[in-house]
């Protein structure tokens, strides 16, 4: 299922019918944006990253948790989400301009 609504269910058995019918309630949060893939930096810049504690529990590449990240030097940057229904793996690349 992938959308929320109200399902029903009718079973015949013979002369018999049964119905029944459940609510559903699909979680379709929206994607969590940590940026480009890849962003360019000048020597000396940073690049803060805020993510809503309310979305779930994250896990920084260097073993931090947390929403708020800053991002001071090169690198491959990545974060891994739990949302308590999927975990999402982002990646972020920084380059320095010269």
């Amino acid at each position: 299922m992938t959308t929320s609504g109200i399902y029903s269910l009718t079973v015949t058995y013979g002369c018999n019918e049964y119905d029944t019918s459940i609510e559903v309630t699909v979680f379709n949060p929206d994607p969590v944006d940590i940026g480009p893939p890849t962003l360019t930096m000048c020597p000396g810049d940073s690049y803060s990253i805020s993510l809503d504690d309310q979305l779930g529990t994250f896990e920084w590449r260097d073993g931090s948790t947390g929403g708020d990240f800053t991002i001071t030097e090169t690198g491959l940057y990545s974060i891994t989400m739990d949302d308590g229904c999927d975990i999402s793996f982002l990646i972020l690349h920084v380059f320095n301009m010269i």
